[in-house]
């Protein structure tokens, strides 16, 4: 038995020799040695980390193609480029064995993944979920076409206040507001005075303290914006 495996372990290794002269023979007199398949695809982060109401946007970006999917939450401290190498790394982890990979590009383009799917699968829909305020993605080339989850998701960009009490109005500024956006405070929906400006109204019985407001338009919901509720005026 050992015999037979010593033999069998000596052919396997004569044939990786001559094939491996065979590929060197080849490419010395010019002829062209096919690579393995794969396509590429590629995208760029834009943006940067943006104040709203006084405090620091936090949100995050969702990328979704071929059965592959990833999301970055972002804060203060973010950039274009740290989200891009974030995306790039959790891709090529969490996908390799599918034969995917995805690398942030060297300075000083550092906000754009090129992503390398191996065999002659081509990348299909780009879907970029989760609305931002601070980053978008943008240069998308090499997909089948590139589309926003839920369509253009509404993004609050400003409130007119960062406090008052109930039944004080306040004016949201962002886009994507459409024609009947609903409006809610720690999931207590808010009276829609106008819709153009955007203006609602803080519900009565609202908690007294911090909170959040949202906008919703069709199903999809916008970056969360920071609102604090106070007590009624000439209240302690």
């Amino acid at each position: 038995m050992q015999l037979q495996l010593s033999k069998e372990n000596g052919m396997l290794r004569k044939k990786e020799y001559w094939t491996q002269r065979l590929i060197v023979l080849a490419v010395a007199l010019g002829f062209a040695v096919p690579a393995a398949a794969s396509m590429t695809a590629t995208l760029t982060v834009g943006g940067s980390e943006q104040q709203i109401n006084g405090a620091w946007d936090q949100s995050s970006i969702t990328l979704s193609f071929n059965n592959f999917s990833e999301t970055v939450t972002y804060g203060q401290f973010s950039s274009a480029a740290s989200i891009a190498s974030a995306l790039a790394a959790m891709f090529s982890r969490d996908y390799a064995a599918q034969g995917l990979s995805a690398k942030a590009s060297c300075p000083p383009n550092t906000t754009a993944i090129t992503f390398t799917l191996q065999g002659t699968a081509t990348f299909g829909v780009l879907s970029i979920g989760d609305p931002t305020g601070s980053f978008q993605v943008s240069s998308a080339s090499g997909w089948t076409s590139v589309s926003t989850a839920g369509g253009s998701g509404p993004v609050i960009t400003q409130l007119s206040l960062s406090e008052g009490p109930a039944q004080m109005g306040l004016v949201i500024t962002g886009t994507n507001f459409g024609s009947t956006p609903s409006v809610a405070l720690n999931g207590a929906a808010m009276t829609v005075m106008s819709a153009s400006p955007l203006t609602v109204q803080v519900p009565n019985g609202a908690t007294i303290g911090n909170g959040n407001i949202v906008v919703t338009v069709n199903g999809t919901a916008s970056n969360t914006v920071p609102f604090k509720v106070d007590p009624a005026f000439g209240c302690n």
